[in-house]
């Protein structure tokens, strides 16, 4: 069965080779700016003779995603986008990336916007295109941006014309927006796909809604990590009232590495279409305490 949900995993996770091990996934996604912005693990691919996957332990495969905070985007990104995919390469052995990003927003004043995010979008055309050319065995997959249906048909049209095969999406405030961003994104990602072969949705975990998105091809979050180390909570299904409760696992205390585990398989499950629709259905439209509910765990 093809995975059709990867974990992003952050290099600055304190145990993340034990965390690789448990969680076995075919593939990863490692934000590029935890390299780019640490000395420290710079250090360690040196000594790991330049090798992500040997400083991680892991074997499967690995994906860079260049999507940075606003303040970063301009100082990293546009001076020279593609020496920084070549340094990546250098540093990590990593070929394959989703990116590069920039920063737009659909939430401001119109006429301001159309001139503020129409010079970024320019902007990330004008850097999409200046990674034309690179050697065939990097792979971009590029992230397509805008600020209205208008705009992302534009920056799809404009990497397809660049010779891009997939795209990307990153959608983390639709996700976690109103019902009218939920339906505004299904329009905006269903025409994408029609541009591209592959349609990847980055920040997007939510087990409820990957029924109405079966159009996307795969998708990528760092929810089971979030929920499990963060905030020491599990996925379940099952009917346990409401609340939040303390949880036995084999009567013992779930480990940080245990939930995140859980609920890294809950969600792969539920992206895969094999779990029970009937229940993700039921948590659709509304009755959270007989579905997907949270639940605490003590940490071990």
């Amino acid at each position: 069965m093809i995975e059709k949900y990867t974990l992003i995993i952050r290099l600055n996770c304190p145990f993340v080779n034990e965390l690789l091990a448990k969680l076995n996934p075919h593939s990863i996604i490692v934000p590029a700016y935890d390299i780019l912005s640490s000395p420290k693990t710079r250090g360690k691919l040196q000594k790991c003779g330049y090798s992500l996957h040997k400083m991680l332990g892991y074997s499967g495969k690995i994906k860079l995603h260049l999507i940075m905070e606003d303040d970063e985007c301009d100082k990293i990104y546009h001076n020279n986008a593609r020496d920084m995919v070549l340094r990546l390469v250098k540093l990590t052995g990593v070929r394959d990336f989703i990116g590069l990003d920039t920063y737009t927003y659909k939430d401001l004043d119109r006429e301001y916007n159309h001139t503020f995010t129409n010079n970024k979008l320019q902007a990330h055309l004008e850097t999409m295109l200046s990674l034309v050319g690179l050697p065939a065995n990097i792979t971009i997959t590029p992230l397509i941006k805008g600020y209205d249906m208008e705009s992302f048909r534009l920056c799809s049209r404009f990497a397809s014309l660049c010779g891009h095969k997939n795209f990307a999406f990153h959608c983390g405030n639709y996700v976690s927006g109103s019902a009218d961003e939920l339906k505004e994104l299904q329009a905006i990602t269903g025409m994408m796909k029609k541009h591209c072969n592959e349609l990847t949705l980055v920040g997007f975990s939510s087990p409820r809604l990957f029924a109405r998105f079966r159009h996307a091809d795969y998708f990528a979050g760092m929810t089971p990590y979030v929920l499990g180390y963060t905030y020491g909570r599990i996925l379940v299904k099952n009917d346990i009232g409401s609340g939040y409760h303390k949880i036995a696992y084999n009567k013992k205390e779930m480990t940080i590495i245990d939930a995140i585990k859980h609920n890294y398989d809950f969600i792969k499950e539920a992206a895969s279409g094999s779990m029970d629709q009937t229940t993700l259905l039921q948590f659709q439209n509304g009755q959270p305490k007989t579905n997907f509910t949270l639940k605490n765990f003590v940490r071990g």
